[in-house]
């Protein structure tokens, strides 16, 4: 993966509520990661993404119309949560943060990383100058999940999924392609990262702003890019692979989403947009082909 170079995009930043918030979207009957069992943790792969959002209708019929994901309802009785598949595979929670301080709780995408002892990890988390918001937490067939930020600030979830992980795949189309952290020091970023997740990391230079390549195993497994603007929050930002980046930037806006950031010669060499869902969560999306890896 190349290096990123959005300006004059802002992403919403999250109070002391989203946290409650979070935790109390999530229900017990949280399905897990995988539709089957595989036996196999990938430590420092992001396994999950899920959107916290005050309209999960309208986000789920933005994402199935945009992307062709199909949702499925899980109700424990007490919370309802939908669940994005694609091609039957399941991809993403949407929960609902309505009457849970929404207003104070913007529209987010939260991704979830894989490590092998959420309990230390937690730990670590904060002996590395970061913040344990909320956890750790058995949620069901999910397993034992904790909220976290770096010390910048930027929001992710631990996660130990007793199932196992998904694979190892080629991203396909419209599904996650790739996890991104926008922060204003990638030196502090990358030794936090790698004392938490024992990565590998490889600094990757074309001409511009160097961009960090997070490896664990052999794999990349995520990227850290230089956030120059301070009016943005650092974040975590997914990314789709499409087919068609334009195609998909002009059909996001036909289904009520807006282009933050338009194909351009500049960044990635037209390949990549950045995009707001109509409840205001921020996603990129990227062609992207095997050989580029």
């Amino acid at each position: 993966m190349r290096k990123i170079g959005w300006r004059w995009v802002t992403l919403a930043g999250w109070s002391g509520l989203a946290w409650a918030a979070y935790a109390c979207s999530m229900s017990a009957n949280y399905p897990p990661v995988t539709p089957e069992p595989t036996g196999t943790v990938l430590p420092g792969k992001f396994v999950w993404r899920d959107l916290l959002t005050s309209d999960p209708e309208a986000a789920q019929r933005f994402y199935g119309e945009l992307f062709g994901w199909e949702f499925e309802t899980f109700d424990d009785g007490e919370r309802a949560i939908a669940i994005g598949f694609l091609a039957g595979n399941p991809i993403a929670g949407i929960l609902d943060t309505r009457q849970r301080a929404a207003d104070s709780v913007p529209a987010q995408w939260v991704s979830s990383l894989s490590v092998d002892d959420v309990e230390a990890a937690s730990r670590r988390v904060r002996d590395e100058g970061g913040t344990l918001h909320w956890g750790p937490r058995t949620l069901g067939r999910r397993g034992l999940v904790a909220l976290v930020s770096d010390p910048q600030r930027s929001v992710f979830a631990l996660v130990r999924a007793p199932a196992g992980d998904p694979r190892d795949t080629t991203p396909v189309p419209n599904a996650w392609l790739w996890s991104e952290l926008w922060t204003p020091d990638p030196d502090a970023a990358v030794r936090f990262y790698r004392r938490l997740a024992g990565y590998l990391a490889n600094e990757l230079h074309d001409g511009q702003r160097p961009y960090v390549v997070l490896e664990a195993a052999g794999e990349p497994r995520a990227g850290i890019a230089h956030l120059q603007n301070p009016r943005i929050r650092p974040n975590w930002l997914p990314y789709i692979r499409v087919t068609d980046v334009r195609a998909t930037a002009a059909r996001a806006e036909a289904l009520g989403g807006r282009v933050l950031i338009r194909p351009s010669k500049e960044i990635r060499d037209g390949r990549v947009a950045l995009i707001q869902d109509p409840t205001g969560a921020a996603v990129a999306v990227q062609e992207w082909e095997p050989a580029r890896k």
